[in-house]
């Protein structure tokens, strides 16, 4: 899912997990659930794995803003604060259509 502002002096977009990457997780964390409350023997231990990542996708939000001067970015939660590039730092710009899915 992604938004995008126009706006006069930048462009901003905002993307956040699809929604149905999260529906994977928490059907998987139902799944091992029922396993571990069915036979009370089950190893714990990818629960310590699943949960905090079903937790870091579920905020996960990347934000990218492109100015005059600088191109700025965020990856919550793993950036707290915008990473710059100033666009005389670039000496190259090319865009690439990419699936990261496949």
């Amino acid at each position: 899912m992604s938004k995008l502002l126009l706006m006069k002096d930048k462009i901003i977009e905002v993307s956040k997990m699809p929604k149905w990457i999260l529906i994977i997780f928490f059907m998987q964390l139902m799944v091992m659930l029922f396993i571990y409350f069915k036979n009370s023997k089950a190893d714990l231990s990818i629960f310590y794995i699943l949960i905090p990542v079903t937790f870091l996708l579920m905020f996960a939000k990347m934000t990218v803003e492109l100015t005059k001067t600088s191109f700025k970015y965020r990856l919550f939660p793993l950036h707290f604060k915008s990473k710059v590039i100033n666009w005389s730092d670039i000496r190259e710009v090319q865009i690439t259509k990419i699936d990261a899915l496949s």
